[in-house]
């Protein structure tokens, strides 16, 4: 939390990665990051943290973009045993979706230990003063930035990506 009092530090979490992003805007109802913008300060920089989407997602934000050669060496053997593919068929039953949550390869746990791998996304993390989760998957990631007292407030705000261009089909292929 560096920020002068004239000015406020955003960082917008999308931690969905490969699996398609459920982000979307309700027409008429403006998003938490839109309101703050517009009760914020002059200077407000506002970046974005994301993970294997390769287009911007809010046009003008400094963007650091997470892929699976971000792994740490826990990921890359889940990756190679497959566990990253069961996931993905668990997913298509209701019990399937609790036992990925509680597995060490769900995707918000799988996106808050590439953050803290990212040297270049903790930095932008620790020097935010507001992180705003924009999808369940990085909500973990935002609520940790609090805890560890790196942001002042976190919040969830699934059209915090209606500000840009983002739309589900720009998302990463794997590699």
């Amino acid at each position: 939390m560096t920020a002068t009092p004239d000015s406020q530090r955003i960082v917008v979490l999308i931690g969905s990665g490969f699996e398609s992003s459920r982000n979307s805007a309700v027409a008429g109802e403006p998003s938490i990051l839109e309101k703050l913008l517009d009760d914020s300060p002059d200077e407000t920089e506002l970046s974005v943290i994301s993970f294997g989407l390769r287009s911007d997602v809010i046009s003008g934000a400094q963007h650091v973009r997470l892929m699976r050669s971000d792994y740490g060496r826990l990921d890359r053997l889940f990756d190679r045993l497959g566990l990253f593919d069961l996931r993905g068929k668990l997913a298509e039953y209701s019990i399937g979706r609790l036992l990925n949550s509680i597995s060490p390869t769900d995707q918000g746990r799988v996106f808050w230990r590439t953050v803290r791998r990212n040297v270049e996304a903790l930095q932008l993390l620790t020097n935010s003063d507001i992180a705003i989760a924009a999808d369940i998957h990085s909500t973990r990631t935002a609520w940790f930035a609090v805890k560890k007292k790196w942001v002042g407030r976190a919040l969830y705000d699934h059209r915090a990506t209606s500000l840009g261009s983002f739309t589900t089909n720009q998302t990463a292929s794997p590699e």
